[in-house]
């Protein structure tokens, strides 16, 4: 009781309001009938697909998603986790959603006002990658990728992969409490292109060093060093480097260094 007690504890602090517990109504599922959310799959890379049951652009992109999980246990990459989340009020339309497809699906309940959907802000086709950190790495729209298009079928793959298990050692983003006096916000938009937004608090005034790396821990640009002053600070990334040359797309990490620790989060920068 002990262990499990903990486990909740730990899970509740590592994906806080990232985290749900509801039942997976797909009989094809691995998890039928059993409370899942982004902690069950602790460890793992966690993919939310967020869709209305009845919309034949929401089954088409969820199939999409069953169709790569699929990929990707043909090749033995187990630890990406895809879950699809819908609404109650849409149970009708349950069977045209799943029909056939092995990922579980979960339906969030309109006597909550449907408080994971509230919770990640989400609109139907609205996709996050929750690392295993429990933190949101990124989100985006699925809506225009076509699933009859084989690459952006591809695409969407290797988006996935991309955000697998990227450990980028001291970069990485922290699984720790955050102290309050620094608060790091994901870029919006992310992915992004041609520019994106980076916004952090600060409490107190404090030396400060935001500075963007590719995958490899190479220094890409520095997009501040120097004093600043306390409360909300945003700066603008144009995809260009220290020689203001474009860069490739691909993923990089924004840091923020302060006096007294390193926060960072990843980006997808589109070309």
């Amino acid at each position: 009781m002990k262990k499990h007690l903990l486990a909740v504890i730990i899970s509740t602090l590592v994906f806080g309001q990232n985290d749900f517990s509801l039942e997976d109504i797909n009989p094809l599922s691995d998890t039928y009938e059993q409370l899942i959310g982004p902690s069950y799959f602790a460890g793992n890379m966690v993919v939310l697909g967020f869709f209305h049951e009845y919309w034949g652009s929401c089954r088409a992109r969820f199939g999409l998603l069953n169709d790569i999980y699929l990929d990707l246990i043909s090749e033995n990459i187990e630890d990406v986790k895809i879950i699809g989340v819908g609404k109650d009020q849409y149970i009708s339309s349950l069977e045209g959603m799943i029909d056939g497809r092995v990922l579980p699906w979960v339906q969030d309940s309109s006597t909550s006002d449907y408080v994971v959907w509230s919770n990640f802000e989400a609109n139907q086709r609205d996709i996050f990658f929750i690392g295993t950190d429990g933190q949101i790495d990124t989100s985006f729209n699925i809506t225009p990728y076509n699933p009859s298009n084989a690459d952006d079928v591809i695409y969407i793959r290797e988006l996935i992969l991309s955000f697998r298990g990227n450990d980028n050692s001291s970069l990485s983003s922290r699984v720790e409490l955050i102290p309050e006096s620094f608060t790091l916000y994901q870029n919006y938009p992310n992915p992004f292109n041609p520019s994106t937004t980076i916004k952090y608090n600060l409490n107190d005034n404090s030396y400060v060093n935001v500075a963007i790396y590719n995958v490899t821990g190479e220094l890409v640009k520095t997009l501040f060093n120097g004093l600043q002053d306390k409360g909300k600070n945003i700066l603008i990334w144009n995809a260009k480097n220290n020689e203001n040359k474009s860069v490739p797309g691909g993923l990089y990490i924004y840091s923020v260094k302060t006096e007294n620790n390193i926060y960072s989060k990843k980006m997808m920068l589109l070309k």
